[in-house]
């Protein structure tokens, strides 16, 4: 855990570097328009089985009778929330295949503030699917997004960029770091 903590300020502390700006507070509104946006996260993946109304057969890249979807749950800080570095948690879903559609993700500030983010779609893993991999074998997986809304602060938030995550096999356990632009 402390390692994981370790590696969120160090990644934070590099988004903040690059991203020009990252730290200003606005003095207008029409400076607010679009700010900077940069999330690091910490999260761990798992598989199970849903409806098929939910994750349908026939992706050519998912499993043939569809129905398995992957959730992922995580901690880590985001720049561009407010005028400080927040501390965030988050919950995605998307159907499971070698080649992601689309997603939802939801970002949850401290103070229960919601962010709605879709990804996708996104193209095959490097290394490209499927296992098997080796024990350790990490795999990269980059998405653009799309912001749309969210609640409290966030209720018309909108933007855009891209993410990218890296797991680990066999525990698809890693990191997802989103970067783009965010207005509210």
């Amino acid at each position: 855990m402390r390692r994981t903590l370790v590696l969120l300020a160090a990644l934070s502390l590099l988004l903040v570097g690059l991203i020009p700006g990252a730290g200003a507070d606005p003095a207008t509104k029409a400076d607010r328009a679009t700010r900077p946006f940069a999330v690091a996260l910490s999260i761990m993946n798992s598989f199970g089985p849903v409806s098929t109304d939910v994750c349908p057969p026939g992706d050519p890249y998912g499993p043939p009778e569809g129905g398995v979807g992957t959730t992922a749950e995580g901690a880590g800080i985001a720049l561009g929330l407010g005028r400080h570095l927040r501390e965030v948690t988050a919950t995605s879903f998307h159907c499971s295949s070698l080649a992601i559609r689309h997603g939802d993700l939801t970002i949850t500030t401290t103070n229960g503030d919601e962010l709605f983010v879709q990804y996708g779609p996104c193209p095959l893993a490097d290394p490209p699917f499927p296992p098997p991999y080796e024990d350790g074998q990490r795999i990269r997986v980059r998405c653009p997004f799309v912001i749309s809304g969210g609640t409290g602060r966030f209720e018309h938030a909108w933007g855009s960029g891209t993410s990218t995550v890296r797991l680990t096999f066999p525990s698809f356990g890693g990191t997802w770091l989103i970067w783009g632009t965010i207005g509210y």
